[in-house]
């Protein structure tokens, strides 16, 4: 898998305003974080720090057939500043959006009261075994708090960009909270199945859409390291409200374009995709 980087525009703040396929690129040594931010090897790091775009350049520059890619890095440069590498596992989807929705609540404390509030529906929904999916409180538990616990340190002024960025870098709390997401995505697919059902070719009446549904999110929206497709991103940004424009750097001709999550929302973050993955 190829790392993923989480976009920074180019305004006056450039680093906070604001996955997963596996491919062979043509292009030579990857993108290199910059030493002077952070001394530690970019394979060591979950979320990396702020890198220039040129590191993204060079790499393609290494590569055979990729004018399209650097043309299109000129054109990302002229609306952002930089990207932030996150770790490519199978994660990267999630791992990046999450952090780049907590990343912008940063400066708005209010709508992360917000998203607590929303996150407890959530996982009321979850764990209720008359209402909603009857999830075991043992097994998701651990996972909510710690989801919460991060939220309350925005919510109460604690919390800085380093200490989210260290965060996401401690391996259990940043897995803590890409399953939690994870769990979220499969519940507002599981609640909507009659609207996601044809997308994954499922009919029938609505018990059997429901049942199908949840088998798919058992099997690949559930677990760590499973890949996060279209719908799955739309489920999840629907389930959140939390904008998401991602910019499209592939072979397709002309210029960049630009996807929007959900359909037409403002963004509160930008990401890349890259041929076969959402960085």
């Amino acid at each position: 898998l190829a790392d993923s980087w989480l976009l920074s525009p180019k305004k006056s703040y450039p680093c906070h305003r604001n996955t997963h396929k596996k491919l062979f690129l043509r292009g030579g040594q990857q993108p290199a974080i910059n030493s002077n931010t952070n001394p530690t090897s970019e394979k060591s790091l979950i979320v990396g720090p702020v890198t220039n775009l040129s590191a993204l350049q060079s790499f393609y520059e290494c590569g055979e057939s990729n004018e399209i890619f650097l043309s299109k890095i000129e054109d990302l440069k002229r609306s952002y500043s930089g990207y932030r590498p996150i770790k490519g596992d199978g994660n990267c989807f999630v791992r990046g959006y999450v952090f780049g929705a907590l990343e912008s609540l940063l400066s708005n404390r209010t709508e992360a009261g917000g998203l607590q509030g929303l996150l407890a529906g959530y996982y009321f929904y979850i764990t209720d075994a008359t209402l909603g999916l009857g999830y075991s409180k043992l097994a998701v538990e651990d996972f909510y708090q710690d989801v919460q616990n991060q939220l309350s340190l925005i919510t109460d002024g604690t919390m800085t960009r380093d200490m989210l960025v260290d965060s996401f870098n401690t391996p259990h709390v940043s897995n803590a909270m890409v399953f939690f997401f994870r769990l979220v995505c499969s519940c507002y697919l599981q609640q909507h199945a009659a609207s996601f059902g044809p997308f994954l070719g499922i009919d029938g009446d609505v018990a059997a859409v429901r049942g199908k549904v949840k088998e798919f999110c058992t099997r690949e929206v559930e677990p760590l390291d499973k890949e996060m497709d279209h719908m799955q991103i739309t489920a999840l940004t629907q389930a959140l409200g939390v904008g998401l424009r991602v910019a499209h750097l592939d072979r397709s001709p002309g210029g960049l374009n630009y996807h929007s999550f959900p359909d037409q929302a403002a963004p509160a973050m930008h990401m890349l995709y890259r041929p076969g993955h959402y960085d």
